[in-house]
């Protein structure tokens, strides 16, 4: 994160306290500021100006090069024309339009106007008479810091508190009086918006420098939020009970590898401090949502999220989104489940950050997806894997080619697929399909994402930590090599969660990935080291399984796995649809069972048995498929 911002308007107005406020924002947000001020020669109505540099990393000078600077504030118009040539192709003009004439000659307001309005990038208002509504002329400069809330990148909450912190001396009236001021320079602003759009955000990448950051510096940055991050999490129930044990505090941490001194947090751990135990912020002034597991195998999971980390939320999927080519002109239709479900709101509010236009149609009622695709000229379509291809039978069954409409995108993840699914996905649909990985714990969607090379999913190391484990020894296991996934956030402050065990078998790729990005590239989810079942002493997975299945065009998409004990002996049946071959053709179909059996010996050195059944028969789920059901003696 950088901000290069320039502050400019005469004496008098209080340009310096903005200036105050967001040095101080910046500072209680942890990261690093440098400022420099140029003050009206001691004289009310002389020119005043600061420059201030905003950044996670360290800075070296405290002034902007011309056409460096991301955001220019400014409590006078002509001021603010006085600093364009300072501004970036990209940056922001926030300004006042109310002009102090204080000299002879002063331009005309026409004039001034024309020259603003050739700016593609401005918010302009008059603080003036909006200080007035809210009650004093005297707050002007607030409601002006109030409309570059969208832009700073600080967190609001931060703002708000630097507020209450300079204005505190002056009585408590005061404080409510400079936040009301705050807030309406704020909505003002996103109305005339609509969006907020990333500073930086250009034709590839959605945050350059961040996803572009040198490894090094990327470690840096990850070591500074870590011990940010102990620091917060001390505050919770479990993990001061926790860090008080293995003597661990903020300081203790010098290095990224002495995570490892931190016990790894599990579910078990969430589901015996159930609900709020591993909460660190303060949830009554701060809580603004909360998001659960489904909790059907007992104790639901619970996430408590601040207005800070929705908003980095909802900014990680955006850049997930923009990395495989979504942009705020395409049509964006969720086909997730909302609620307490956070595909749903996750990618809602992600897409919308993004700038897309955004259809939430929610889970299931395929025809209804099918017509609104059709309708509202969807572009881009999250499903999960199974639900794709069963929308791709629903096409059929419409008699609709998925190829004819104008989807051309589509985002799957929640549940672990092989690459034949994808592309068998790809071909039925006549989309690009891209795999995604989020999780409840981790917020949800947004923790990984492919981009337009399809080699593997980018974790963003700004957020999360990554370690690749065995699973049975808890030992780090070399980069290349399978183990489970385990995560510490970043970038979250009502409820971090410190190495925890996701249960997702995967591994880090190697090498470098051609889109420039350099964060680590992890493999698609390879299926979860509580999902393995073993049947004759041998570890299978169900996604073995479907490697092999989905090589048979007579089959469709659905498949069962029931494992029974039958005469004291462990047996394994998979049921599988067919998909128009017709069950009485029974030469045929004893041909492609037979074929079946022998493949699946192949790959998971166990011969099921394989049933071929109607298409339709096997229960269909508009939610994650499942597919094992365990019905043994000794499960």
């Amino acid at each position: 994160m950088k901000k290069d911002i320039i502050l400019s308007g005469v004496g008098g107005q209080g340009i310096l306290s903005i200036a105050t406020v967001i040095g101080q924002a910046a500072l209680k947000d942890g990261l690093y500021m440098k400022q420099a001020e140029v003050h009206g020669m001691s004289q009310r109505g002389g020119d005043v100006q600061s420059n201030l540099r905003i950044s996670d990393r360290p800075i070296a000078s405290d002034l902007i090069p011309t056409g460096k600077c991301d955001l220019i504030i400014s409590l006078e118009p002509m001021e603010a024309l006085r600093y364009l040539p300072y501004l970036s192709p990209e940056g922001w003009l926030v300004t006042n339009e109310a002009p102090f004439i204080n000299i002879p000659h002063y331009p005309a307001e026409e004039a001034l106007k024309a020259e603003l309005d050739k700016l593609p990038h401005k918010i302009v208002l008059n603080v003036n008479e909006v200080a007035k509504e809210v009650g004093s002329p005297r707050v002007a400069n607030i409601v002006l810091l109030g409309a570059t809330i969208p832009f700073l990148g600080i967190d609001y909450q931060k703002v708000q508190d630097s507020i209450r912190d300079i204005f505190q001396r002056k009585g408590e009236a005061i404080v409510e009086l400079n936040l009301k001021a705050l807030v309406a320079g704020k909505e003002i602003a996103e109305n005339l918006m609509y969006i907020k759009i990333p500073i930086t955000m250009n034709d590839k990448y959605w945050e350059e420098e961040i996803e572009t950051m040198p490894r090094e510096e990327l470690h840096k940055l990850q070591l500074r939020r870590l011990r940010k991050t102990i620091g917060i999490a001390a505050n919770s129930p479990y993990y001061k009970q926790v860090f008080q044990k293995h003597g661990i505090t903020a300081d203790s941490i010098r290095s990224i590898e002495d995570i490892r001194k931190i016990p790894f947090t599990t579910k078990a751990d969430m589901r015996a401090n159930y609900p709020f135990g591993l909460v660190a912020g303060n949830m009554r002034e701060d809580g603004v949502r909360i998001h659960s597991s489904s909790g059907t195998t007992g104790t639901p999971t619970v996430i408590v999220h601040s207005r800070h980390d929705l908003e980095s939320w909802a900014n990680l999927v955006a850049r997930c989104l923009y990395a495989v080519g979504i942009r705020k002109t395409d049509v964006f239709q969720n086909s997730s489940g909302y609620g307490m479900f956070t595909g749903g709101l996750g990618f809602q509010y992600g897409a919308e950050r993004l700038g897309a236009l955004t259809v939430p149609a929610a889970a299931g009622n395929s025809k209804r997806q099918i017509k609104f695709i059709t309708d509202f000229k969807t572009t881009a379509l999250h499903a999960i894997p199974s639900y794709a291809i069963r929308l791709a039978e629903v096409f059929q069954e419409e008699g609709i080619d998925p190829a004819s409409t104008t989807l051309k995108t589509l985002v799957i993840g929640a549940e672990p697929h092989t690459d034949e699914q994808r592309r068998k996905i790809e071909r039925i649909l006549g989309v690009k399909a891209y795999n995604s990985f989020g999780m409840t714990e981790m917020n949800g969607p947004g923790v990984a994402f492919e981009c337009t090379e399809q080699n593997g999913m980018h974790l963003w190391e700004d957020c999360y930590l990554v370690e690749i484990i065995n699973p049975e020894t808890g030992e780090p296991v070399p980069d290349g090599e399978i183990g489970e996934l385990v995560l510490t956030t970043l970038d979250r402050e009502m409820m971090p969660l410190i190495r925890y065990r996701t249960r997702d078998l995967t591994r880090i790729l190697p090498g470098t990935c051609p889109c420039g990005r350099t964060h680590l590239r992890i493999d698609r989810i390879k299926g979860r080291s509580d999902d393995m079942f073993i049947i004759k002493g041998v570890n299978i997975f169900p996604m073995q399984v479907e490697k092999v299945l989905v090589q048979f065009p007579e089959l469709g998409s659905n498949y069962l796995i029931t494992l029974e004990t039958i005469s004291n002996q462990d047996e394994m049946i998979v049921e599988v649809e067919l998909s128009d071959l017709s069950t009485d053709n029974y030469i045929e179909l004893e041909k492609v069972r037979k074929a079946i059996s022998h493949r699946l010996k192949d790959e998971i050195l166990v011969t099921p048995k394989v049933k071929l059944v109607k298409k339709g028969s096997l229960p269909q789920s508009e939610g994650k498929a499942v597919r094992v059901k365990d019905l043994r003696d000794n499960k």
